[in-house]
């Protein structure tokens, strides 16, 4: 290598600056095949959901509202994404609210915000979109469009839900019994794996993963009545706390709420 950068100038300030530029250009050309493997890497090290993500539109273009149809598959596109946005903010909400997480709830916060944007982006390009260009199946699935991109903004909102009742915990310093503690997280663990599921039968098109969601959805609003009732009971023999009652009730319901619509974009899956 010396003798190569010898070869390159009499000045030595000048070999010095060249074997720095030959140095430089060789070990790009090394990383540079790798580089997808050193970002999966890097992925899997630190968790996606603490990586700072692009909320702005990445799949839309109004180049393309002259072709209906590829609008259409730009506009799926980019509802899948939010769709798995919504996944990583359930998990942080889920933390904020059982184990009292401040960081994941500031994050909800912010995501919220972000994915409310996100939305409305996609709303007005869909508004966009030549309706009387389309046929049968591109009008059924522009309705399916706007639905399911309507019931993930809701899943989202009932997981910055999670987040205020969060704040409002750890400022009144409120606590649940462990029964009660326990029966949230089932119901939690039971709603974010159906959304997941959603997401992924979304992705795939999986009518006959959509049609086990469906029966996902009976179980949670079994659960969510049989707990309120035992929560009632507790309430009556004083294991509960009465300043835990809103929470606790309002939280059971959100959970059901998110596996609502959960279940709505699984009939719209089957019916697109």
């Amino acid at each position: 290598f010396a003798n190569a950068v010898s070869l390159t100038s009499d000045n030595l300030p000048r070999q010095i600056a060249n074997a720095h530029t030959i140095f430089n250009v060789i070990v790009t050309l090394i990383m540079f095949p790798l580089l997808g493997v050193i970002v999966y890497v890097a992925t899997k090290i630190i968790r996606g959901e603490d990586l700072p993500f692009d909320f702005r539109v990445r799949y839309l273009d109004e180049r393309l509202l002259n072709a209906p149809i590829i609008a259409l598959t730009q506009a799926d596109k980019e509802v899948k994404r939010i769709a798995q946005l919504v996944v990583g903010m359930l998990e942080r909400a889920e933390a904020a609210f059982m184990k009292n997480d401040e960081k994941s709830m500031r994050i909800v916060f912010e995501r919220e915000t972000a994915i409310d944007e996100l939305c409305r982006s996609v709303e007005k390009y869909l508004d966009k979109v030549p309706m009387s260009r389309l046929n049968e199946s591109g009008f059924r699935k522009s309705v399916a469009l706007i639905h399911t991109l309507t019931d993930i903004e809701r899943i989202a909102d009932h997981s910055d839900n999670f987040a205020v009742a969060a704040r409002e915990k750890i400022k009144s310093g409120i606590k649940f019994s462990p029964q009660a503690q326990e029966e949230l997280q089932l119901v939690f663990n039971k709603v974010r794996k159906m959304y997941e599921s959603v997401v992924q039968a979304l992705n795939a098109n999986d009518k006959e993963m959509a049609k086990v969601i469906l029966k996902m959805e009976d179980e949670i609003n079994q659960l969510e009545s049989k707990f309120r009732e035992e929560h009632i009971n507790r309430l009556k023999k004083g294991i509960c706390l009465p300043e835990a009652d809103v929470i606790f009730t309002e939280s059971m319901r959100n959970l059901e709420r998110i596996g609502d619509h959960s279940d709505n974009v699984a009939h719209s899956i089957l019916t697109e």
